[in-house]
Protein backbone atom coordinates (compact mmCIF):
# COMPACT_ATOMS: atom_id res chain seq x y z
CA UNK A 1 0.00 0.00 0.00
CA UNK A 2 1.46 3.77 -1.00
CA UNK A 3 1.89 6.03 2.09
CA UNK A 4 -0.53 8.71 2.85
CA UNK A 5 1.62 11.58 1.44
CA UNK A 6 1.81 9.78 -1.97
CA UNK A 7 -1.81 8.70 -2.11
CA UNK A 8 -3.19 12.15 -1.47
CA UNK A 9 -0.59 13.31 -3.94
CA UNK A 10 -2.25 11.17 -6.43
CA UNK A 11 -5.63 11.75 -5.64
CA UNK A 12 -4.97 15.76 -6.05
CA UNK A 13 -3.73 14.99 -9.49
CA UNK A 14 -6.80 13.23 -10.05
CA UNK A 15 -8.68 15.98 -9.16
CA UNK A 16 -7.04 18.24 -11.18
CA UNK A 17 -7.54 16.50 -14.39
CA UNK A 18 -11.15 15.98 -13.17
CA UNK A 19 -11.12 19.45 -13.22
CA UNK A 20 -9.23 20.28 -16.38
CA UNK A 21 -11.78 18.08 -17.98
CA UNK A 22 -14.73 19.94 -16.38
CA UNK A 23 -13.05 23.42 -17.17
CA UNK A 24 -12.84 22.18 -21.04
CA UNK A 25 -16.30 20.75 -21.28
CA UNK A 26 -17.27 23.64 -20.57
CA UNK A 27 -15.72 26.13 -22.56
CA UNK A 28 -14.85 23.89 -25.69
CA UNK A 29 -18.30 23.38 -27.97
CA UNK A 30 -15.74 20.46 -29.99
CA UNK A 31 -15.47 18.24 -27.23
CA UNK A 32 -19.42 18.16 -26.91
CA UNK A 33 -19.51 17.61 -30.47
CA UNK A 34 -17.05 14.88 -30.15
CA UNK A 35 -19.14 13.23 -26.85
CA UNK A 36 -22.15 13.10 -30.04
CA UNK A 37 -19.86 11.42 -32.34
CA UNK A 38 -19.16 9.31 -29.78
CA UNK A 39 -22.47 8.35 -28.51
CA UNK A 40 -23.49 7.36 -32.44
CA UNK A 41 -20.20 5.38 -32.35
CA UNK A 42 -21.29 3.29 -29.08
CA UNK A 43 -24.77 3.20 -30.68
CA UNK A 44 -23.49 1.60 -33.63
CA UNK A 45 -21.64 -0.61 -31.59
CA UNK A 46 -24.01 -2.38 -29.79
CA UNK A 47 -25.95 -2.49 -32.73
CA UNK A 48 -23.47 -4.22 -34.49
CA UNK A 49 -22.48 -6.42 -31.90
CA UNK A 50 -18.61 -5.57 -31.86
CA UNK A 51 -16.59 -7.98 -30.70
CA UNK A 52 -14.10 -7.53 -27.78
CA UNK A 53 -11.25 -6.49 -29.61
CA UNK A 54 -13.43 -4.28 -32.03
CA UNK A 55 -14.28 -2.42 -29.07
CA UNK A 56 -11.04 -2.15 -27.80
CA UNK A 57 -9.87 -0.43 -31.06
CA UNK A 58 -13.21 1.88 -30.96
CA UNK A 59 -12.30 3.22 -27.66
CA UNK A 60 -8.79 3.26 -28.32
CA UNK A 61 -9.51 5.65 -30.86
CA UNK A 62 -12.39 7.69 -29.02
CA UNK A 63 -10.15 8.26 -26.57
CA UNK A 64 -7.07 9.21 -29.24
CA UNK A 65 -9.45 12.05 -30.50
CA UNK A 66 -10.16 13.25 -26.97
CA UNK A 67 -6.31 13.34 -26.14
CA UNK A 68 -5.42 14.81 -29.01
CA UNK A 69 -8.24 17.71 -28.10
CA UNK A 70 -7.81 18.28 -24.75
CA UNK A 71 -3.94 18.79 -25.95
CA UNK A 72 -4.48 21.12 -28.30
CA UNK A 73 -6.74 23.14 -26.01
CA UNK A 74 -3.97 23.11 -23.31
CA UNK A 75 -1.27 24.82 -26.13
CA UNK A 76 -3.54 27.35 -27.25
CA UNK A 77 -4.52 28.28 -23.39
CA UNK A 78 -1.32 28.24 -22.24
CA UNK A 79 0.07 30.13 -25.20
CA UNK A 80 -2.75 32.69 -25.10
CA UNK A 81 -1.83 33.34 -21.58
CA UNK A 82 2.20 33.75 -22.03
CA UNK A 83 1.97 35.03 -25.48
CA UNK A 84 -1.51 37.43 -25.81
CA UNK A 85 -0.24 39.19 -28.72
CA UNK A 86 -0.44 37.59 -31.70
CA UNK A 87 2.86 35.83 -32.81
CA UNK A 88 3.47 33.85 -35.83
CA UNK A 89 4.98 31.17 -33.97
CA UNK A 90 2.94 30.68 -32.03
CA UNK A 91 0.36 30.89 -34.55
CA UNK A 92 2.17 28.24 -36.11
CA UNK A 93 2.50 25.72 -33.25
CA UNK A 94 -1.66 25.87 -32.54
CA UNK A 95 -1.65 25.06 -35.97
CA UNK A 96 0.35 21.86 -36.04
CA UNK A 97 -1.55 21.21 -33.06
CA UNK A 98 -4.76 21.30 -34.73
CA UNK A 99 -3.26 19.62 -37.59
CA UNK A 100 -2.73 16.84 -34.94
CA UNK A 101 -6.78 16.92 -34.28
CA UNK A 102 -7.53 16.46 -37.50
CA UNK A 103 -4.95 13.65 -38.30
CA UNK A 104 -5.84 11.81 -34.77
CA UNK A 105 -9.94 12.20 -36.29
CA UNK A 106 -9.30 10.95 -39.29
CA UNK A 107 -7.70 7.66 -38.25
CA UNK A 108 -10.73 7.70 -35.83
CA UNK A 109 -12.78 7.52 -38.79
CA UNK A 110 -11.43 4.80 -40.90
CA UNK A 111 -11.52 2.51 -37.73
CA UNK A 112 -14.48 3.35 -37.56
CA UNK A 113 -15.08 2.77 -41.32
CA UNK A 114 -13.57 -0.73 -40.98
CA UNK A 115 -15.42 -1.84 -37.79
CA UNK A 116 -18.56 -1.05 -39.83
CA UNK A 117 -17.48 -2.27 -43.15
CA UNK A 118 -16.80 -5.73 -41.41
CA UNK A 119 -19.96 -5.92 -40.13
CA UNK A 120 -22.11 -4.52 -43.38
CA UNK A 121 -24.80 -5.40 -43.77
CA UNK A 122 -26.24 -6.30 -40.53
Amino acid sequence: MLPSHRRRYLWHSFADGLRGLAWALRTQWHLWLHLLVTAAAVAIGLWLRFTTVEWALLVLSIAAVFVAELANTALEVASDRLHPQPDPLIGRAKDIAAAAVIVTIGAALVVGTLLIAAHWPP
